[in-house]
């Protein structure tokens, strides 16, 4: 039933030795600690303008929660902040000090105030500096400690809060009546064997005043239940004048007996002083209401179809659980007047989960919860003890502050922000919005709910959760910052709460491993291989588990404090700080062939450093860096080479070299080094590596390719799936070094990517928008210093100018099943015909044939072979003439005729199907007299894939884009040829005489199939 570990613990000799101080049984706490002086600053007086809008289309009076930041040496107190609204007055506020620059000036202050908005209501804002106005009064907000706790009045309501036996809240007091109570038992967890365990039952390690101010304050309680049955730790936000109680309850599994840990139920409940008969949820009043799935909704024993929202009442109280349905399994119940809140409900049955995917089953068991050692989550609770407040009130999306970009910018705290409205590179942020909305839809379609899964995306490798790799929290928070878009943003806080929870290791039982960044896995935290045997989410955890593989991120974790006060995301960032600089900046002894080991560590760092301005961990970071400087090898290429393994090679054997993509990594890993401790140094590591990756630039492909000697040799056909983490660091190069060159091929990669478009799948979103911010930042700072370079502006235009004349050295034709090649020879000639292996075919049939046919129609040669084979035959013509080679095969290879002394083009059949791997150029030859022809496109496998119809001028005579998700777009794909094609029709207003030739241009990330409507026609890969 379990995969029982031995205690794999470092012996307690090497932590005393190496690391006396650390102590990783539980969390650190989240701590501010205040500069004791204080001073005026450069802001001494003025305003930060900002945006609210109300998106639930309800008209209410919103508590609003944002970081907002200050430049360096702006502002040293918080004592002459306040909030006006639109008619210029100030607002109930109160504001905390929570990030500080190396100056002890203030970087971020979490802005805590009330804004009455109407439905849909659009209002600017200001954050005033010495605006010399006072807020009117709220009622005094009064949290006393007794023998036993707290006792806390808002004003509007009373309760006491216990320590020895803690149940959230007792004696409840609304308006001075009693409301009701919590049930003396508290949080309720069920074991495997149905054993009840309580929060009431064993005194809290902890009970405090988390934060406090005149308008909101927070009661942490930290516990732990018997017998290894969990942690929890519950916030409870009180605010003035109201009778809400924000909660979030957070449970980690820290059993160390055993890998998995089971659970039966977890819960809570409340009795109201008048006993609740009903729950009222989703217009009806039941006595229970339970969420199975995203799909299954049970209400009193009757089901539905459908996802049910977040509020609802229940006797005197109303209440909204965040994202209920998308956090399944819950429910809401009466029982002898009593309300529960059932976190994780009872399951009905032994097999429940068996009808979800494959991937969602790994949390139930024999119905049981099943959790991994140091996994968790966190349930965001409001309940409204007057009953008053409306349950969509309460379940409303959050009001998010869009800030004035040009105030942003001049910060210096994020890069790429652009100064004001005139941001360059708005068509690829738009290309970008787009994306994350579609990401969104992908989500739908792929069911990535449950409390383990919200907040991830599904699909690496085609079985692994991503674990947000590469960061997407930080890439959408970065986004929101540029666009103002504040899905972006509310996504970039879940995503970091699922790391926070999930993805970041909370216990285990070798030291080392607590406080890391598992990678992309089976179940978030199982195997991570492509093809593991047996796939399982039982794992050992190994190298690959800690902080130098490569897959560690903090900054998305870090901003979802800074920006949206999230206490969770940055004390798991901190146990993510602990990890790497106790356990990995001292003991990284070489970069090995992936050098993205040290690459993602030294950002982790940093951005932990930039949140808490703790030179350890930029001390941490300066270790890793100087491991960097001293691996480069100058007299080599300027990058690190080293031997490339057999997939980095490409099957070439004894090459020397590295992956563009991981030089890009650790370049970005020195960029953001030098912003903070700027070195000539890393300066100089930096300009040589990025010209050893400029070199490498494939202009005709603009790409790089996988692998590439430390000559610049390409191993692999360039390609642009990852220019954006290539073309950063390599403008850094080029800023520093100020090299004109370098700039105008990073314009031609931002060109190349907005006309490619931005994928919606996660790990492709995720790198560009990761990655994008250096490189706005970079380019930027480039055209300001030299303005006769100018500011980066998209042609289209100018870019398919660029990529003029032939690209495609091969037809790399894989489809239709017979395909056919014209080959028009000037003299006798020879002609080469090879195929290699591609893709799996159900339905093909077991051999190839091909042959080669005169213009009498005589066969000259003809040959066979099994559909896995591989094969090059060489074919003399005997004169010249027209010949054919017609080849039947069933889309299971790759085939191309060349030649030289003879022009070769293949006829465009229905079914066209050829590899693309990222840009293809191609010559569409017409009849002569087409008036007109459509052109139906589509990609065969996930993700985008944009078609450019040029003329003979190279003028844009037509584009379209087309998206392909889910299952692969191939022939035997059952309904593969009904879903939607792109289309481009052309028109010719004056008909030629003779042939006609178009430029096709596709940017497309896998296979692409065309097909050609109203004319015949032929492709070529040459004009002549």
């Amino acid at each position: 039933k379990y995969l029982p570990l031995k205690d794999k613990g470092i012996p307690g000799s090497f932590i005393k030795e190496h690391a006396p101080w650390i102590k990783l049984s539980a969390p650190p706490a989240l701590t501010i600690k205040y500069p004791v002086r204080q001073k005026a600053g450069k802001f001494n007086k003025g305003a930060i303008p900002f945006e609210l809008l109300e998106e639930s289309n309800i008209a209410r009076t919103v508590d609003v929660k944002f970081g907002f930041p200050f430049a360096k040496g702006g502002i040293y107190g918080i004592d002459k902040l306040a909030v006006i609204a639109p008619n210029g007055k100030a607002v109930p506020a109160q504001f905390t000090a929570i990030s500080f620059w190396p100056d002890k000036s203030i970087k971020f202050v979490l802005a805590e105030f009330r804004a009455k908005l109407g439905a849909k209501e659009k209002s600017k804002w200001l954050l005033a500096v010495n605006s010399g106005k006072k807020a009117p009064a709220v009622p005094e907000l009064v949290c006393r400690m007794t023998g036993d706790g707290f006792e806390i009045n808002t004003g509007r309501l009373q309760a006491e809060i216990s320590k020895n036996r803690f149940n959230f809240l007792k004696n409840i007091k609304v308006d001075g009546k009693a409301a009701g109570t919590f049930d003396p038992k508290g949080l309720e967890i069920v074991d495997e064997h149905k054993k009840l365990y309580t929060s009431s039952a064993v005194p809290l390690k902890k009970l405090y005043i988390e934060s406090t101010g005149s308008l909101a304050l927070t009661l942490r309680a930290d516990g732990e239940f018997e017998n290894a049955m969990g942690r929890f730790i519950c916030r409870m936000t009180f605010r003035a004048g109201s009778p809400v109680v924000d909660f979030s309850i957070r449970y980690q599994n820290i059993s160390l007996e055993n890998e998995f840990h089971d659970i039966r139920s977890l819960k809570f409940s409340y009795a109201p002083k008048k006993p609740a008969d009903k729950i009222r949820m989703e217009g009806t009043a039941c006595r229970r209401i339970f969420q199975h799935d995203d799909t299954k909704l049970q209400v009193d024993g009757r089901y539905f179809n459908r996802m049910m929202d977040d509020g609802g009442s229940a006797g005197n109280i109303t209440y909204a659980l965040k994202d209920t349905a998308e956090r399944y399994p819950k429910a809401f119940s009466v029982e002898k007047g009593k309300v529960n809140f059932e976190l994780l409900p009872a399951l009905p049955s032994a097999d429940f989960g068996k009808e979800l995917p494959w991937y969602l089953r790994y949390p139930f068991c024999g119905g049981c919860y099943r959790m991994k050692w140091g996994m968790g989550f966190t349930e965001n609770i409001k309940i409204d003890f007057s009953g008053k407040t409306k349950p969509a009130e309460l379940a409303a999306k959050s009001v998010i502050p869009v800030l004035d970009t040009a105030y942003v910018f001049k910060t210096k705290i994020f890069p790429g922000i652009p100064n004001g409205k005139d941001n360059p590179f708005a068509g690829l942020d738009a290309k970008a919005v787009e994306a994350f909305y579609r990401h969104m839809q992908l989500k739908a379609k792929q069911r990535e709910y449950g409390f383990m899964n919200w907040g991830d995306w599904f699909g690496e490798r085609g079985r692994n959760w991503t674990n947000n790799e590469y960061d997407f929290a930080h890439g959408l928070f970065m986004l929101y910052l540029r666009t103002g878009n504040r899905d972006a943003f509310r996504w970039a806080m879940t995503a970091a709460r699922h790391q926070a929870d999930v993805d970041i290791v909370h216990a285990y039982p070798d030291p080392r491993f607590v406080g890391s960044n598992p990678q992309h896995g089976i179940g978030h935290t199982g195997q991570s291989s492509l093809r593991p045997s047996p796939a399982s989410w039982s794992k050992v955890y190994d190298g690959s588990y800690l902080g130098w593989a490569g897959h560690t991120w903090s900054e998305g974790m870090t901003e979802a404090w800074l920006m949206g006060g999230d206490e969770i995301a940055m004390e798991s960032a901190l146990l993510l700080g602990e990890h790497l600089t106790t356990f990995i900046a001292p003991f990284l002894t070489r970069l090995s062939t992936h050098e993205r080991s040290a690459g993602w560590s030294i950002p982790a760092l940093l951005g932990i450093y930039r949140a808490t301005s703790d030179r350890k961990y930029l001390n941490a970071a300066k270790m890793l860096v100087e491991l960097i400087l001293d691996e480069q090898k100058f007299e080599m290429g300027g990058a690190w080479p080293h031997k490339l393994p057999s997939d980095h090679a490409n099957g070439y054997k004894d090459t020397y070299g590295n992956c563009p993509y991981l030089v890009g990594i650790v370049l970005q890993a020195l960029q953001k080094y030098n912003e903070e401790a700027p070195s000539k140094a890393v300066q100089r590591s930096i300009v040589a590596a990025a010209n050893w990756l400029y070199r490498g630039l494939d202009k005709n492909r603009i790409g790089w390719p996988y692998g590439m000697g430390y000559d610049g040799q390409h191993f692999w056909l360039a390609s642009q799936g990852l220019n954006l983490i290539i073309a950063p660091g390599m403008m850094t190069g080029g800023r520093i070094a100020n090299d004109r060159k370098i700039y105008d091929s990073s314009m031609l990669v931002v060109s190349c990517s907005i006309m490619t478009g931005v994928s919606h799948v996660g790990k492709d979103l995720s790198i560009r928008l990761c990655m994008l911010p250096v490189l706005f930042e970079e380019m930027n700072r480039f055209s300001a210093k030299n303005p006769k370079a100018g500011k980066y502006k998209f042609m289209s235009e100018q870019l398919t100018k660029q990529l003029d004349g032939a690209m495609n050295k091969s037809f790399r034709m894989r489809g239709p099943d017979n395909m056919a090649f014209e080959v028009i020879a000037k003299r006798p000639a020879e002609i080469t015909i090879s195929r290699y292996a591609a893709g799996s075919n159900p339905k093909a049939k077991p051999e190839f044939n091909c042959k080669v046919i005169d213009k009498s129609g005589k066969t000259i040669y003809s040959c066979k072979g099994k559909i896995r084979a591989k094969g090059e035959w060489k074919v003399k013509l005997p004169a010249k003439g027209r010949y054919m080679v017609e080849i039947e095969d069933s889309c299971t290879g790759v085939w191309n005729v060349a030649g030289k002394n003879c022009r070769i083009r293949t006829e465009l059949r229905k079914g066209y199907h050829y590899v693309n791997a990222g840009l293809s150029r191609q010559f569409l030859i017409v009849p002569a007299g087409t008036k007109e022809f459509t052109l139906e496109f589509f990609g065969t496998h996930e993700g985008i894939c944009n078609l450019f119809v040029m003329d003979s001028r190279n003028k844009i005579v037509g584009n379209g884009q087309i998206l392909t998700s889910g299952t692969p777009r191939l022939p035997w794909f059952k309904g593969a040829e009904t879903l939607p094609k792109g289309k481009i029709k052309v028109k010719i207003d004056r008909p030629s005489k003779k042939e006609q030739v178009f430029k096709l241009i596709v940017f497309a990330g896998g296979n692409v199939r065309l097909d050609l409507i109203g004319t015949k026609g032929q492709i070529a890969l040459s004009k002549r």
